[in-house]
């Protein structure tokens, strides 16, 4: 019995260190060549799969836009937890790093539809690994608050235009379904505009 239990937390120390950057740092992944940010920054992106989190993690909406100038992203978030479900809504602006493609950071403010959560302010570097711009993207996430406290999360994501899509041919996005256990088609993620 010491043994499983032994086996056991190994192997979720393991799993924790696996999806966490080094000394709680962002992984520098490797940005998809000839990046075309004109063609990813439109319109809406759905979050349909994660690698890890909880299950509504996938009740993402994201729409990319031109304000003034800035390139602004816009979020909708989804959130069920035991009893409690709420929405979230992110704003963000883009900086995006010129020297590597398909990264690029954000810096996001988050306000809860719901008057017991505060507004939380985040900072959020994210890499375009893989994408054909009109259909899929693979993407990597990393986030820091920037409330004094250390906070830091990472994940791999498969965002898609039409939130009804699956992971059909894992084969020709280069990953393996089985890995990313938060899907779209096992929660029921309720809809809600931007307020």
């Amino acid at each position: 019995m010491k043994t499983i239990i032994a086996v056991t937390f190994f192997a979720i120390l393991t799993y924790a260190h696996a999806n966490s950057g080094v000394d709680g740092k962002c992984q520098n992944k490797q940005g998809m060549e000839n990046f075309d940010s004109g063609r990813y920054f439109t319109g809406i992106w759905y979050l349909t799969h994660a690698m890890n989190g909880s299950e509504s993690t996938v009740c993402r909406q994201f729409e990319y836009k031109q304000k003034d100038g800035q390139l602004e992203v816009n979020a909708i978030k989804y959130k069920k937890k035991d009893k409690s479900e709420y929405f979230s809504f992110d704003n963000c602006n883009v900086n995006q790093k010129s020297d590597e493609n398909g990264k690029f950071s954000l810096d996001c403010t988050r306000v809860y539809d719901v008057p017991d959560k505060a507004n939380k302010n985040f900072h959020v570097e994210r890499t375009v690994l893989k994408t054909d711009y009109d259909n899929y993207a693979i993407v990597y996430r990393c986030v820091t608050t920037k409330d004094g406290k250390s906070h830091f999360k990472e994940n791999m994501w498969v965002l898609h235009r039409d939130k009804g899509k699956d992971i059909e041919d894992s084969s020709i996005l280069g990953i393996s379904k089985k890995d990313y256990s938060r899907s779209i088609k096992n929660i029921e993620c309720k809809e809600r505009q931007n307020p």
